[in-house]
């Protein structure tokens, strides 16, 4: 998938990770930037488990299982976070970051329940500002379908570069058919 380069996971990374992430985007909350991230919890995975099982939304990712969340939120190389309007504090999507403690990251999922609303850019700057600055990774990658031109669009404008294409099938199982493209994002 992407070359890792794995380094002992430091338990306060987690916690470093997504308190400089709510500072960042609460700071910050106005018209330009209408979300913040915050810790998932128990309680949020009704939320993204109807949001993974939304049409609009299903057909992009693979949706896991609730406990595959909730060891998600326990691992603390996982970043599993609630992307929030600012202003409502009401969730509109969430993030799946994996390999905290490490220089090289991937965003594993972004997901955003209100398309259109620049809410999924928005949390990517932040996912982007915390990755390169508070973690100091020099490495951000991600897979993208070549069928998700909006997902596609976003990370071209936000500077990830394609690295490789592989068939679809092979990064699900035979899921989905088309192509898997490898984007990563390096450190200025």
């Amino acid at each position: 998938m992407g070359s890792r380069e794995p380094t002992e996971s430091t338990p306060d990374s987690r916690s470093r990770w997504t308190a400089s992430a709510i500072a960042s985007s609460s700071d910050t909350a106005n018209e330009n930037v209408p979300v913040r991230l915050r810790p998932s919890s128990e309680q949020d995975l009704e939320f993204v488990l109807k949001l993974e099982a939304d049409p609009e939304t299903a057909r992009f990712i693979h949706p896991w299982l609730i406990d595959e969340h909730r060891a998600a939120i326990d691992d603390p190389s996982v970043a599993h976070s609630i992307v929030e309007h600012a202003e409502l504090q009401l969730p509109v999507g969430f993030v799946i970051l994996r390999g905290l403690g490490t220089e090289v990251l991937e965003l594993r999922r972004i997901a955003i329940s209100e398309k259109g609303r620049g809410y999924g850019t928005h949390a990517l700057g932040l996912v982007k500002d915390a990755v390169f600055g508070e973690l100091g990774a020099r490495r951000l990658w991600l897979d993208v379908y070549d069928f998700n031109e909006r997902a596609r669009l976003i990370y071209d404008a936000e500077g990830f570069v394609a690295e490789l294409e592989r068939p679809a099938s092979g990064a699900c199982g035979g899921c989905a058919e088309g192509t898997v493209t490898v984007m990563a994002l390096e450190r200025d």
